[in-house]
């Protein structure tokens, strides 16, 4: 799929994610053709983080599901997961650090952000071999 989709915006995940806007922030956002993934904090700053998969369908995105990642005390908290359409990653570690992602035969490089983020997702018709859905 090749198509020029509208890029999903921090505004649209708190806006049709039904976060409150006052206290939620989006830390990490990625997307991949027509599936997107948003590490949120619901209460601004980080105790209470989930993960929001992202689905473009009729000419907008639409939150497909989400999940709870709760940050270890002292520490930080990372997720990944399969879905029928996506592999991704995301997680929280200091701003600017270099991460690498595994994926099939890859390394992803990415560099967390100012909100001391990161997202990965890819869109993926078949998984590779030793990846797999949990249904």
């Amino acid at each position: 799929m090749s198509r020029d989709l509208p890029e999903l915006t921090r505004q649209e995940v708190i806006s049709r994610g039904g976060w409150h806007p006052a206290y939620a922030l989006v830390l990490a956002l990625a997307s991949d053709e027509d599936v997107a993934v948003a590490l949120v904090a619901g209460n601004g700053v980080g105790y209470e983080m989930e993960i929001e998969m992202w689905g473009f369908a009729d000419d907008q995105w639409t939150p497909m599901h989400s999940f709870g990642l709760a940050p270890r005390p002292g520490g930080h908290a990372s997720g990944s997961g399969a879905g029928a359409a996506y592999a991704a990653g995301l997680g929280d570690a200091a701003p600017g650090q270099q991460m690498l992602v595994a994926y099939a035969d890859d390394i992803i490089e990415l560099t967390t952000n100012e909100n001391a983020a990161w997202a990965w997702i890819t869109r993926v018709e078949t998984l590779p071999d030793g990846v797999t859905r949990k249904s």
